[in-house]
């Protein structure tokens, strides 16, 4: 009896234990589904509210609409945010977004973080005059031009879709001439000098012009 005792004394404080464990830790919990941001924005970069998800599909089985089908794996929690089921961690899908206007934005996106942010881009800026390769100029202040220094640009938000990143070579007047395939979107333009980013700034790219981002004075960002 006395063992029995003990046995049933230990099992308790196990148990108790347990409840405590479970207390201060959230491990005894049920782990809450991920949740996808959608944002929409325009050529210029600014937020579009107005659309709203439509489907999120499997992007091998496109007939197969998880938000209508599915609703305890895919819910919205608005127009641009969804509720994802953690069980399709991983799996490569494809969203849609809709205007009132039935203006659509299809885009695939790989899952593969529980609280992700995949951004869209609608519209585009266009110019006169061949657009396969536009370009941007510009002129530095304010350091030395010596050594590798370096100008890069990329859409600010979508998919990237050019073949290549452009990239130049700053001269050491300060001058830049950055050409390449960019469209007519928003753009991150990054300036640096060997393996440091000096400066970025944001651009909206016209395409078929010259795009002049005029004087840029980094003086007190000078790197070694």
């Amino acid at each position: 009896m006395p063992k029995l005792r003990h046995a049933k004394a230990a099992l308790l404080l196990r148990s108790a234990a347990v409840v405590v464990a479970c207390l201060v830790s959230v491990s005894c919990t049920e782990e809450p589904p991920c949740r996808l941001y959608l944002p929409v924005y325009d050529q210029f970069g600014d937020r579009l509210h107005q659309f709203r998800v439509t489907r999120l599909t499997p992007l091998q089985n496109p007939q197969v609409n998880l938000l209508a089908l599915f609703p305890h794996k895919v819910r919205r929690a608005g127009n641009d945010q969804l509720i994802v089921d953690r069980s399709l961690l991983g799996r490569e899908l494809q969203v849609t977004l809709e205007d009132q206007q039935g203006a659509r934005i299809t885009q695939p996106l790989f899952f593969t973080e529980c609280f992700e942010r995949v951004s869209f881009r609608v519209g585009l800026t266009a110019g006169y005059g061949d657009s396969v390769r536009e370009l941007v100029i510009g002129r530095l202040t304010g350091c030395r031009f010596t050594g590798d220094w370096w100008v890069r640009a990329i859409n600010m938000f979508g998919p990237w879709t050019a073949p290549a990143i452009p990239e130049a070579r700053v001269e050491e007047n300060g001058s830049f001439r950055l050409k390449g395939y960019m469209l007519g979107e928003r753009h991150i333009v990054v300036i640096g000098k060997d393996k440091w980013p000096v400066e970025a700034v944001g651009v909206n790219i016209q395409e078929g012009g010259i795009n002049d981002l005029g004087t840029l004075d980094l003086s007190g960002r000078c790197p070694p």
